[in-house]
This record gives structure tokens, sequence and C-alpha cells, in this order.
């Protein structure tokens, strides 16, 4: 089937979309165009040639390291034709990437390529050519499997074609964010592709249930809904942030100073709303208010406002109100979740037409003439987790380019169950009578290691939290020491002051002692402690403690008297999928500055 257009586009929402003209090799890897940081992806990873004549699109590795389609792995020289709905990942496993293209005579839109079956007999087909070969076209025919692909190819090797994406500071280059949509070439303004289908995509919106017959709210747990009358659930839905998104302050100040006190943040919002409704979009708002729960916002007053302002807006709307700190506060997908299980009318909801707006986006300072850094990164983050696009009110309303953005230093989807537990890789028991000390944040899994590991192999747990004080802890690993026992120290131990209580006592009985220090950031224990409070009824542990344990924290050295120093990794268990897919989402709002 013949294409229109044909891109490359990364779910993880890390760049723009890649152009694949008609038959011209584009060099995909480890350059600006694609954002990818990672050593072990070559600059030169991926050939890939799109035929929009045949509909057929052809992958060639080039890169030492293997890349992958779907869950068959590539090797250096290999050559496939990238299936329909197939996934192709730039390293095995990471970076996944999709083909997107518009069919030619249909106009439409689809996620794929060839329509073929991806099979050893397809692959081993000659793909018929014009006459004139490319270099890499004569190397192709040579090979064992005797694949070609189109003639005429020009190496460009990304040319960044163009890409205006600005944000050369981006960290996390798997940040999974938005599914792009394909960009209307048309005098369209710059979003408009993604937001107002054409009158064929409208006629296929068709409406499966009933508007909403009147005004509503309704409440679950720390989630308010507001459902204006004649509201339709749709497929396609269009996300906005309120606060600094569709409103901001008309006093002026960052905080509004009551009920009242809030504008229409541009001009161009109302008509570009009723421009989504009216294409077929369900336009809904999501919005964090602790103050609800804190008391510093009456629920009436935040109730009375919200009417207002979707009045003033003047189309049907539906609001999703977090109250709380749990699984609804972004950017946490909970208020999505509850959106597509129960306030949808069952209309599934189409993610590749989809999108989200909101400001807080992780933009850095001055990254506009006289703007401040964005207050945290929890929409673009929440986005992500829903896996929807991403804007900024400034690039979805003014049509403003692409602003530079920081994503978190720590990415819960980098934390794989894969990860050897310590580095290097060495026993954490011995048979030996010995003393162990823990060294790490609060919620770093220390207290899960010695259940897992050190229980079972007879060693005794002291352990603060349980005892009280130090000094009860201290006179416990004596007197267990005394009685030939093995002991592990299940407490943060910071600094070398609260570890020497410890070491002192091995040394005057002639104990070893070794140091289980584990390697988690505190971000990354804000992240554990986040999960294991919505997965459990653990009480929340209070930032300030994770941040006296990062001011007192002195690295242990072999010096203080240890016989070794063992790093442990994080390795997450899970009991059931649905908490592995919590736990690899964004669960923090703010993520404080890493110390070197």
């Amino acid at each position: 089937m013949k294409f229109d257009s044909c891109e490359l586009v990364c779910l993880r929402g890390t760049h723009r979309p890649i152009p694949l003209p008609h038959r011209e090799t584009v060099i995909i890897g480890r350059t600006k165009q694609t954002l990818i940081s990672d050593p072990r992806c070559s600059r030169e990873q991926l050939e890939i040639c799109a035929d929009w004549e045949s509909g057929e699109v052809l992958i060639k590795q080039i890169g030492s390291n293997n890349s992958a389609v779907d869950d068959k792995e590539l090797n250096k020289g290999e050559i496939t034709r990238l299936p329909n709905n197939a996934t192709l990942y730039i390293l095995s496993g990471e970076y996944p990437h999709i083909v997107k293209v518009k069919h030619h005579y249909t106009n439409k839109v689809t996620a794929g390529c060839s329509g073929k079956r991806h099979s050893s007999d397809t692959d081993n087909e000659k793909f018929s050519v014009p006459a004139k070969k490319s270099k890499l076209q004569k190397e192709i025919h040579s090979s064992k499997d005797k694949e070609s692909i189109p003639a005429k190819v020009k190496s460009t090797k990304s040319k960044d074609l163009k890409n205006k994406h600005r944000s050369d500071k981006v960290k996390g280059e798997i940040q999974v964010n938005e599914v792009s949509s394909v960009q209307n070439k048309s005098k369209k303004t710059k979003h408009e592709s993604e937001s107002l289908p054409t009158n064929s995509e409208s006629s296929d919106q068709t409406k499966t249930a009933p508007p909403c017959p009147s005004s509503r709210w309704n409440q679950f747990s720390h989630l308010m809904v507001y459902t204006k009358k004649g509201t339709y659930s749709r497929k396609k839905i269009a996300g906005f942030d309120l606060d600094g998104t569709i409103i901001c302050t008309q006093s002026g100040k960052v905080f509004p100073q009551h009920s009242g006190d809030w504008k229409i943040i541009f001009p161009q919002v109302i008509s570009r709303l009723k421009e989504l409704f009216q294409n077929g979009y369900k336009v809904v708002l999501f919005t964090n208010q602790h103050g609800v729960k804190t008391g510093n916002v009456k629920m009436e007053e935040m109730k009375n406002k919200i009417e207002n302002i979707v009045n003033k807006l003047g189309i049907p709307i539906q609001v999703f109100v977090a109250t709380g700190t749990g699984v609804f506060r972004k950017p946490v997908n909970g208020m999505w979740m509850y959106l597509q299980d129960k306030e949808n009318d069952n209309i599934t909801i189409d993610h590749m037409k989809s999108f989200y707006v909101g400001d807080a986006a992780g933009r850095p300072d001055h990254w506009k003439p006289g703007k401040k850094k964005d207050f945290s990164c929890s929409d673009r983050l929440f986005a992500i987790n829903i896996n929807v696009k991403f804007y900024t009110p400034e690039e979805y309303f003014l049509s403003a380019e692409v602003a530079p953005f920081n994503m978190p230093d720590f990415d819960p989807r980098r934390i794989l169950a894969s990860t050897p537990l310590t580095n290097p890789p060495k026993s954490l028991t011995t048979k030996k009578q010995e003393l162990i000390i823990m060294v790490g944040y609060p919620a770093a899994g220390k207290s899960t290691l010695v259940k897992a590991y050190l229980e079972p192999a007879n060693y005794v747990q002291i352990n603060r939290d349980i005892l009280g004080n130090w000094k009860k802890c201290v006179a416990l690993c004596r007197q267990n020491l005394e009685n030939g026992k093995s002991v592990v120290i299940d407490n943060t131990n910071p600094d070398r002051e609260s570890r020497k209580r410890y070491i002192d006592i091995a040394k005057q009985l002639c104990i070893p002692c070794r140091c289980f220090h584990f390697d988690v950031s505190l971000n990354h224990a804000r992240h554990n402690e986040k999960y294991r409070v919505m997965i459990s009824k653990s009480k929340p542990i209070p930032d300030m403690v994770m941040h006296s344990y990062r001011k007192h924290l002195e690295v242990p050295t072999i010096s203080e008297g240890f016989a070794e120093i063992l790093s442990i990794n994080f390795v997450p268990k899970f009991s059931s999928p649905m908490h592995e897919k919590l736990y690899n989402s964004f669960l923090l709002d703010r993520y404080f500055e890493e110390k070197n």
C-alpha cells in the first residue's frame, strides 16, 4: 500500500518525529536528533529506508550492540523488513520507536508499515527495485539472504532534518511520554494536526453514548469529578492542567488570594477548546488541589470556582480534582485511569490521538527571557505515565517553539529486576561469624534485604526503630556477638560516629565487620517510600528525614575498620504486574537536586 508520508516516532516522546523520505537511507543513532546519550548506542546504529510506493520499510543494524524489532534481536549487518505495528528498539529493549505512515488515497494514519507478516519466508523474498542500485543496495544483494532495498539511497546521516527541538540539556533520554502525531504540512497552525482532525476523522468519531443529562459532582476517595451537562464520552481526550495552563491569577500573584482570583490565561484558550470539542475531542481538566485536604481551600469554594471556570469556557467539560497525596495526585496516573475505567462510558481512549497540556514541564531558569524555572516537572511526567503527547501552554495555545526542559535524574524505568544485587558480585552471607553494618537512606531496601537473605542465614537483626535508641542497639549487638551469633545493624548509619560504636565492639571481640552500602539516591529513596505507602499501610517518611540522612552522610571507607565494603543495588521484587507498573511510573511531584 502506498504512503503519503512516513516518519519514525519515539514512543517515549524524547524527540520529534524523524521523517523517512522516499527511498532515502536515514541513519539513526546517538545524536542530537534522537537525544540518545547512551554510549552503548553507536552514533550510526541503524539504517532505515522507506519505499513509499511499495509500502516497505527496511532496517539494517550497523552498530555493534543489538537493536531489536519487537522481541527479535537484530545482529550487525542484518537487514529486516519492519512488520506492521512492530516496535523498533534502537537498543534491544530500550528506546522504542514505531514507523508511522499516512496511506495513499485514504489519508489514513497508521502505526507500522508493511502489511506482510514478519517471517523468514517473507524476509528472504527478493524485493524488486529499479535497475540502478546504490552502494548499500549492492551490499544487500550480495548478502546471503539476497535482501534488497530501494535505489537512489542517500545517506543523510539524519542531517537533523530541521529538528527544532531545542532541549539539548534534556536528561533521561528514555523519557516515556508523548506518542507523537503526524504533523500536518499544510497552512494549519503548528499543532493543528494533533488537535483538530479532518472531517473524515470527525465522522469516525461517532458518539456511542448519550451526553451527560445534567451537571454533576462525583466523589471517590480523594478524587472529585465534575461533569458539565452535555459532556460526551469520546475516544480522543484533550487533557489540560488548570492553574497556569487554562487560568492564572487576576491579582498577578503566584497563588490565588481568594476563590474569585482567576482569569483565562491566554485569549486563544476559549476558541481552541471550542475547536477541540467541535472536532470530536472530549476536553478534560486534571488538577491537583491538595489545599482541600489541608483545609487551606474550602470544598464548596473549590467546587464553585471549577463550575465558574467551566461556564466561562463555554463548552461541556469534565474536571478531575485530586484533593489528596495518593494515587490520584499527578504525576501518578490515577485520575486518568479513573477517567478510562469509570467516567468515559466504556469507550476506549485512543492514546495516539489524545494529548495533555500543562505548565509544570521541567523548564529551567530563563527558558525564555525573563521566565523563571518551572516549579515542577509533574505535568510532563503525568503525560509520560499516561502515554500521550505533551505540550506546554505556550506551545499549544501560542504555537511557541519547544522549550528546553530537564528530566529528573532518577528514572524508575531504569531500575531493572535483572540488575545484580551486589557490585561487584559477592556473597551476602558467610558461615563464619561476622558483623554487618548497613548504610543507606530510609526506604533503600535495607530491611527487605535482611528478611530475604540474612535472617534465613541466622543473622540477628538489630533495628533502632524497633528498640527505640542507639544505646539499646549497641548493648544487644554486643550480647549477640558474645554469644557467637552473626549480627546485622539495620539502621541508616550515615556518619562515621554512628558506625564506630559497632565497629569498636567487633574489634574488641576480634570479629570481622563488613559494610553494606546501598547505592540508592535521595530521589530513588523518596520514590520507594511513595510506592510503599501506596501499596501498603506504611506511614509516610517526611522529606526532612531523607534530607537529614543526606546532610549527615559520610561515605564509608575501609579505614574505619571494615574488612569489606559491599555496594548493594536496589533490585525490585513485585507481587503483581499492577505493582510493577506502578513502580515503573513517575510517582513524585517534586524532585530534589542530587549531590555529586
